[in-house]
C-alpha cells in the first residue's frame, strides 16, 4: 500500500490537537483533606466610620464582644478602624460603634479574617451607660435551718436602662453555660441541691452596652432528707434494770451534714443524741416484769425499795408487749429522715434460780413479801 507522508503528518498533528482539547475539558480528580474547625483569635474587623453626610468621624469606639470579653479600636482621622485578635468561631459577635454626640450603632457580625463593615453614626444623644440588673428570690429568705433552703428557689432578674432600653439579661449557674432571658426581666428555678451555688448575671442594652462587672450571689439548697437505718444489738438482762437493748442508728447527710438523732419507742421520745454521726448510740431499757417465789431473810422495806437476802428463790421473768422502735435523723438544714422496726420485747419466759444473793428491787409490787417468804411480782420499769 502506498502511503502519503505529508497526509500522514497532517493527520497526526490534528489527532494530537484533538487529544489536548479533549483532555482540557475532562475534570481532574484532586485529593482533598478535611480538617476539623478550630477556634482561634485570628479574626479581625475593619472599615470606616462616617456621619450621615459621608464625613469621616475620628475617635469613634468600635468594640466587638465575644466569649464574655471584647476587643476594640478607635477610628483615625480618616474614619478608619481595625479591631484584631477576635475569636473565629460559629457564634455571631455583638459589635458596637459609639462616640459622644452620636447615637450608638450595633450589629451582629460573623467574624473571619479581615471582615469589613462600615458604620454610619447619626447625631443625637449617645447611650454609653450600661444597664443595671437586680435579683429577687422566692422564698425571699432560707426556709430551712442554718441558712439553707429546703425547697425550690425561683430567681427573678430585673434590668433597667433609661436610654436605649434592655435587650436581654444573661446568667450562669455554677459556671455552667450562659442562659439568655429576652427583655428587661425574667425568671428561672433552682431545683438541685448544692452548697455555695454561684449565680452570675448581667444585662445588655439595645445600644450594645454590657453590664460590668457581673452581679453575683450564692445560695445553699438541701432538699434531701438524711439516709438513716437501725442496726441493733441483741438484748442483755440486768437483774435491777431488766432487759436492755443497745440501739445503734447509722445516719448520714451528704449536703448540709448531720445535726442530731431522736430515738422513739411506741412514738414516745426516749433520747436525743447530737453530733455529726454517722453512728448514734442509745442503751434502751425496757419494762421488766419479774415474779419471785422462795425463801428470804433480812428484808428491809423503805419508801423507795425493798432489799433482802435470797436463800433460795426461783424467778419467772418476762418483758412487756411488742414495741415499735424508730429513730428520726435531722440534718442541719432541718430535713428529717426516719426508719423503724417492730421489736419483740418479750424474750421469755425466762427462769432463774438465785441462791444466797442480795437483791434490791423497786418498791412497786403485788403479792406477798414477809420476813422469810416471798411470792410477789415486780415491775422494774
Amino acid at each position: 500500500m502506498n502511503k502519503n507522508p505529508v497526509l500522514f503528518s497532517k493527520i497526526l498533528v490534528i489527532s494530537i490537537i484533538i487529544l489536548l482539547i479533549g483532555t482540557s475539558t475532562v475534570p481532574i480528580n484532586r485529593a482533598y483533606t478535611t480538617t476539623s474547625a478550630t477556634i482561634n483569635n485570628n479574626g479581625s474587623l475593619l472599615g470606616y466610620v462616617n456621619d450621615t453626610s459621608g464625613n469621616p468621624i475620628e475617635g469613634a469606639l468600635v468594640r466587638v464582644y465575644f466569649h464574655e470579653t471584647y476587643e476594640e479600636d478607635y477610628s483615625d482621622s480618616n474614619g478608619f478602624y481595625h479591631v484584631t485578635n477576635i475569636s473565629i468561631c460559629w457564634c455571631m459577635k455583638n459589635t458596637t460603634c459609639s462616640k459622644e454626640g452620636y447615637k450608638t450603632e450595633w450589629v451582629l457580625l460573623s467574624i473571619v479574617e479581615n471582615t469589613t463593615y462600615d458604620f454610619v453614626l447619626t447625631e443625637g444623644n449617645n447611650d454609653t451607660t450600661p444597664p443595671v440588673t437586680t435579683h429577687t428570690l422566692d422564698p425571699p429568705e432560707p426556709d430551712g435551718n442554718n441558712g439553707w433552703y429546703v425547697s425550690d428557689v425561683n430567681v427573678t432578674l430585673t434590668a433597667t436602662d433609661d436610654k436605649s432600653g434592655v435587650k436581654e439579661i444573661r446568667y450562669m449557674v455554677d459556671g455552667g453555660p450562659t442562659q439568655v432571658l429576652s427583655g428587661d426581666n425574667g425568671s428561672f428555678i433552682l431545683d438541685e441541691d448544692g452548697w455555695d451555688i454561684l449565680i452570675e448575671y448581667w444585662a445588655i442594652d439595645n445600644a450594645g452596652n454590657v453590664e460590668t462587672p457581673k452581679n453575683f450571689f450564692t445560695i445553699d439548697i438541701d432538699q434531701t432528707f438524711p439516709d438513716v437505718n437501725i442496726p441493733y444489738n441483741s438484748p442483755y438482762y440486768d437483774i435491777n434494770l431488766g432487759w436492755i437493748y443497745n440501739l445503734s442508728t447509722w445516719a448520714e447527710d451528704e449536703m448540709s451534714g448531720m445535726d442530731y438523732v431522736e430515738f422513739y419507742r411506741n412514738n414516745e421520745l426516749l433520747k436525743t443524741v447530737f453530733g455529726p454521726g454517722p453512728q448514734y448510740f442509745y442503751n434502751c431499757e425496757y419494762s421488766n416484769i419479774t415474779h419471785f417465789w422462795g425463801i428470804i431473810r433480812n428484808a428491809v422495806f423503805t419508801s423507795e425499795y425493798i432489799k433482802f437476802k435470797a436463800i433460795f428463790i426461783i424467778t419467772n421473768e418476762s418483758t412487756g408487749n411488742y414495741s415499735y422502735i424508730h429513730t428520726c435523723a435531722y440534718d442541719k438544714a432541718g430535713n428529717m429522715g426516719c426508719d423503724g422496726l417492730l421489736e419483740l420485747i418479750r424474750p421469755g419466759p425466762f427462769y432463774k434460780i438465785l441462791i444466797l444473793k442480795s437483791l434490791t428491787l423497786p418498791n412497786n409490787y403485788t403479792g406477798y413479801i414477809g420476813r422469810f417468804l416471798i411470792s410477789a411480782t415486780f415491775n422494774t420499769n
